[in-house]
């Protein structure tokens, strides 16, 4: 029997993190401060959630629609609620609710004219079928964290457990009566689960659902899936970790092919759900909200960690809510180390039809984070691609925080909050690469890019930074919308860098920026800032770190330097789904019912990535479109 290490939130690099914040001038210092603890929602799944704007602050709007951890949309198209399926079956399928984002085709309803326990599934041309019990896999297991019994329960749907003591585990040995769960398991669960248990049967509860392998696995055709159970209250792991012992309400270590299907995860302390060393971890329809953890430690409400970045690593969330995951420690705050999602050196990640946020705007009390920050990227044009689309930013430091290569970036919107893109080396070598399309970005700074592979203090950097000597990918943004009100700078590239990265970037073609729309009262002339801002320094040895960039005051300047061709400095009169109406930005930023994500113009030296193994469409569970 081996013992399994408990909380694991690594804080990999996290001085580099504080270094890179202070340095790109991202920190914010607080007063001394408690977190204000906002209502908890638990709502019945799947049920359309309201919250009054008052009692979270001022949260931005999804067409017209407050949001903060609501299933409910009110836009227009054949895809209202912006789940990615369509009400004529385009898209990824069918919709049978297009006023809910977590009801779709494979999906069952919240159990409305069944019998408690039962549920209906929605199928194809948005018809529902018959009330039944859930029951998709080989092997069933039911799990009521109110009315369920571990001394008594057998784990059958008329004799449920409490808690998930008996099937997520690590045990060299399984004890009598406990359950080697296989592939194609299905673990259904719901109600309010505060209650800890032992993972190793030592007599210390402290574990929600921990689940080490990698004998606990599933297949890629036959995943283990954790799933709200339907016709069932809310499935909602209430977090019992405090600052002085974390604890992950979700736990996976070592284990691949894993659902997680329709969880609620508030309170408590620690990372809300944390992969560690673990490879093919589906996340949906998850709801997120009011989580606490440790900054230092990059804490999350999504955490991936330890993965490869070519051969594994690949996780995916969609159709999820994840607002207010920070930490609440009243000393200095640094926004980079909360975030709604982090990934660490992983390839083949997806983030996709989700809504992240904070309920403050940057700057205010409590406190903001990032919300997609993917770091220690894979510094190999090998690593398997990766893709953010669809998603709305609400609030976020940073939309999207990046050095990961071979990732694209296209149909999000991003309401309020800080940087949309920021590029840089979050924590080590990366080979820097993205794509960006068809994105709307309002308030704060559209893109700042950073291409070195170490941080830039002003003075305190190693030889390859000063030498230039890097390999960053292809940067090409074209199609965005950028309307916003921003007293600085549009565009941010090469700030502090040296003339070596110059010639690769600049002169080499690597960057490529065109067919965008630009907008900004604040400064109407807009800013590109191209490897300008040096000033001379001469940090890197004695040699300045290099002039041969400048900063261009106007679109027309910029212009006619030889970028952003097509692009225009016009107001984008964007309608209350935010889709340009303006003429001359016609098919430009989001799109309503977008379809399949653009192509990406290849780097002057590609090196073709690895193809990720997807997960099919098995018919069981959710339905992941590929």
């Amino acid at each position: 029997m081996h013992a399994a290490p408990r909380q694991r939130s690594r804080g990999r690099a996290s001085t580099l993190v504080v270094v890179a914040h202070m340095a790109l001038g991202l920190a914010l210092a607080f007063l001394a401060r408690a977190k204000v603890p906002a209502a908890r929602v638990v709502p019945p799944f799947l049920a359309v959630m309201l919250f009054a704007g008052t009692a979270f602050g001022a949260v931005p709007e999804i067409c017209g629609d407050t949001v903060r951890g609501k299933a409910h949309h009110n836009c227009t198209g054949t895809d209202g609620d912006r789940d990615g399926f369509h009400t004529d079956g385009s898209g990824r399928g069918w919709d049978c609710d297009d006023a809910n984002m977590w009801i779709y085709e494979g999906v069952w309803n919240d159990g409305t004219g069944c019998s408690a326990g039962q549920a209906k599934l929605c199928g194809a041309s948005n018809t529902y079928g018959s009330c039944q019990t859930p029951a998709e896999g080989t092997r069933n297991y039911y799990i009521d964290c109110d009315g369920g019994n571990d001394t008594t329960g057998t784990g059958a749907s008329g004799a449920p457990w409490k808690t998930f003591k008996y099937v997520a585990k690590y045990y060299s040995t399984t004890p009598a009566g406990w359950v080697d769960i296989a592939p194609d398991d299905f673990i259904y669960a719901a109600g309010e689960c505060d209650a800890l248990y032992s993972y190793n049967n030592n007599g210390i509860d402290d574990t929600h659902l921990f689940l080490r392998g990698p004998g606990h696995s599933g297949t890629v055709t036959e995943p283990i899936v954790f799933s709200q159970w339907y016709g069932m209250p809310q499935w909602h792991m209430i977090g019992q970790g405090t600052s002085g012992a974390s604890i992950n309400p979700i736990y996976l270590l070592q284990v691949s092919f894993i659902k997680i299907l329709g969880v609620e995860i508030s309170g408590g302390y620690g990372d809300a759900i944390l992969n560690e060393e673990s490879e093919e971890i589906y996340i949906e329809n998850a709801n997120i909200h009011d989580v606490s953890c440790s900054q230092p430690n990059n804490c999350a409400g999504v955490k991936f960690t330890g993965g490869s970045y070519a051969t594994g690593g690949y996780g995916r969330v969609r159709n999820s809510v994840i607002f207010d995951v920070y930490d609440p420690s009243p000393a200095v705050f640094l926004a980079g180390g909360s975030n709604a999602i982090i990934a660490f050196k992983n390839g083949g990640l997806e983030s996709a039809w989700n809504v992240f946020g904070y309920t403050s705007a940057p700057g205010t009390n409590p406190s903001t984070g990032d919300c997609d920050k993917w770091k220690h990227g894979a510094s190999s044009t090998t690593a398997a691609d990766s893709s953010i689309h669809d998603n709305v930013y609400l609030n976020c430091y940073n939309a999207i925080i990046s050095g990961q290569s071979n990732l694209t970036v296209y149909n999000n919107r991003s309401l309020g909050g800080g940087t949309f893109l920021n590029l840089l080396d979050v924590g080590g070598d990366t080979f820097i690469g993205p794509f960006e399309a068809y994105n709307n970005y309002a308030d704060g700074v559209p893109l700042n890019y950073k291409p070195t592979d170490q941080w830039n203090t002003n003075g305190t950097q190693a030889a390859d930074y000063c030498s230039g000597n890097d390999a960053p990918g292809m940067v090409e943004l074209r199609d965005n919308v950028f309307n916003v009100n921003y007293a600085g700078n549009l565009l941010t590239i090469g700030n502090f860098e040296p003339d070596g990265l110059f010639t690769q970037i600049v002169t080499g073609g690597l960057i490529s920026f065109s067919d965008n729309c630009y907008y900004n009262p604040a400064d109407s002339d807009g800013g590109f800032n191209l490897f300008a801002s040096n000033n001379g320094d001469t940090s890197c040895s004695g040699t300045a770190r290099g002039n041969s960039g400048q900063t261009y005051t106007s679109l027309a300047t910029w212009q006619a330097a030889g970028y952003d061709s097509g692009s225009a400095m016009v107001d984008p009169n964007e309608d209350a789904d935010h889709v340009t109406q303006e003429p001359s930005c016609a098919g430009r930023g989001f799109q309503l019912d977008a379809g399949a994500g653009p192509t990406p113009t290849p780097s002057p030296t590609p090196t073709p990535a690895p193809t990720p193994t997807p997960l099919p469409n098995s018919g069981r569970g959710y339905v992941f479109a590929q």
